[in-house]
């Protein structure tokens, strides 16, 4: 008898781990298709993720005109608007800088380079101007032959400046929907579900929605601080280019 509910209950056990284990390689084949639906549509999913990131860090603002009376159309075209003049003027505060000095720290290249041929000059390494010629023009050669790939690397970069510009463009093109129309998701998710969901799902979203704009807007916080206090110690030891 005993060795009867023994063989029963292996045969359970087995039975148990059998579907436990289908399931499990189930989920993994279907993360596997995940991951490679959103690696083929990176480059619709990547807009939309710097989309709700910037709307986060706009939403607060966002919410207060619309509390003020303004008409959501007008509020996101308000918050857009702002947004880009401070995106423009943030480029700005780090071109022009650059641009201005860019003399300056051409000068300071070539005075450190001679500084470099002098210390390697001295003791203990003497290298002769000769050793330097001849390592120079070593460098320029292997440069000439290696032209190929350095223009397809600029090509390269130039297409990936191209498609950050791309993601710029929609990243805010998204932004001003969702600020304009996000308060209307939940609504609508709401009377798409069934049963609990309906109530679940959106208090889900609701939640995990207030806590990615906690974080990302505590992350830009400390992220200006830093370049405050950064900037501050620059600027007290004199060095070039502090803003940028």
């Amino acid at each position: 008898m005993s060795a009867r509910l023994s063989s029963t209950k292996s045969a359970a056990a087995l039975r148990t781990s059998a579907r436990v284990s289908a399931e499990s390689l189930l989920v993994l084949v279907m993360a596997a298709v995940a991951l490679w639906l959103l690696g083929r549509m990176w480059s619709v999913v990547w807009p939309l993720i710097v989309g709700l990131f910037l709307t986060t860090l706009t939403w607060p603002l966002t919410r207060f005109l619309r509390r003020r009376g303004w008409r959501p159309a007008l509020a996101a075209s308000a918050v857009t608007v702002l947004f880009l003049l401070v995106a423009t003027g943030i480029v700005a505060l780090i071109a022009v800088p650059v641009a201005s000095q860019s003399g300056e720290l051409t000068d300071g290249v070539v005075e450190g380079i001679q500084k470099l041929r002098e210390w390697a000059a001295g003791p203990p390494l003497n290298i002769g101007d000769d050793q330097i010629m001849g390592a120079s023009d070593a460098a320029i050669t292997r440069i000439q032959d290696s032209v190929g790939s350095m223009v397809g690397a600029v090509v390269t970069g130039v297409g990936t400046v191209f498609n950050g510009v791309v993601t710029a463009v929609l990243a805010l093109f998204l932004m001003f929907f969702f600020l304009k129309d996000g308060p209307r998701f939940l609504p609508w998710l709401t009377r798409q579900l069934p049963g609990r969901l309906a109530t679940d799902v959106p208090i889900l979203a609701a939640r995990g929605w207030d806590t990615l704009g906690a974080f990302v807007r505590s992350q830009a916080f400390v992220g200006l601080l830093d370049a405050v206090f950064i900037g501050l110690g620059l600027w007290i030891l004199g060095v070039p280019l502090v803003l940028p």
